[in-house]
């Protein structure tokens, strides 16, 4: 779960990144869009990291913190269109959800926990398809 909770971290930070310096003729729909996604990934880190302490375990935040922004420094920070972003977020999401996909799959996980990832999951497929259009 610890690799989960760095993934949503580094979507929550690159995607807030992104709207801030997102531009162009689309700007107001990628700024809002943009908003939505790291509100949703900062949502999905705070349960993910309650339910690892929940089960018992102690994440290091300061750690998970750290690996997210070195995960992100290599993807576009300021490119001359937004598309380079949508791209990078889109890549993001498709490794969030072959994350769970393998979680769920773990022995002895409980249900609920089952329930939280397949949440996740669910609104990362959405998001995908909202991404796809906007790049097309």
């Amino acid at each position: 779960m610890e690799q989960l909770a760095i993934l949503l971290k580094s979507l929550n930070i690159y995607a807030h990144n992104s709207h801030n310096l997102c531009k162009g003729s689309l700007f107001f729909a990628d700024h809002a869009f943009l908003a939505d996604l790291y509100e949703q990934a900062d949502d999905q880190y705070d349960s993910v990291v309650e339910r690892m302490i929940g089960l018992g375990q102690t994440p290091d935040l300061i750690k998970i913190n750290a690996v997210a922004v070195d995960a992100i420094k290599a993807l576009p920070q300021n490119p001359p269109e937004n598309k380079a972003l949508f791209q990078a977020i889109l890549s993001m999401h498709n490794t969030i959800c072959q994350h769970i996909e393998a979680l769920v799959k773990t022995p002895g996980m409980y249900q609920g926990t089952i329930n939280m990832l397949a949440d996740i999951a669910d609104k990362t497929e959405a998001n995908k398809y909202k991404i796809n259009q906007r790049i097309k």
